[in-house]
């Protein structure tokens, strides 16, 4: 059975591959992250995470667990749709290249 402690620590780091990769996909733009952005990115990290458990099933002494493949996709969920939303409070709130404020 997983600790709590490791499951937030993988949530969190895949949060933050999922934001990362989220930036990348916007052509680092933040103002310019679109849902089809979101889905890929955390399509992207839950794939990542799906390879990482596989790969430990062949590695002496640890195991694929899908309880760890669930909080790596909710993490990455989790970090998209903040970053995403902020994203959006922010391009409302600032006027943009050219426009007045």
């Amino acid at each position: 059975l997983r600790s709590g402690y490791s499951l937030a620590a993988h949530a969190l780091a895949y949060g933050l591959l999922g934001v990362l990769v989220l930036h990348a996909l916007a052509g680092g733009r933040w103002r310019d992250v679109t849902g089809r952005h979101a889905a890929g990115a955390v399509l992207i990290a839950g794939l990542y995470g799906l390879g990482d458990e596989i790969h430990q099933r062949f590695v002496p002494g640890r195991s694929a667990e899908l309880l760890d493949l669930g909080a790596d996709v909710a993490g990455a969920l989790c970090g998209v749709l903040l970053v995403w939303a902020c994203g959006i409070v922010l391009s409302i709130r600032q006027p943009g290249p050219g426009e007045r404020p």
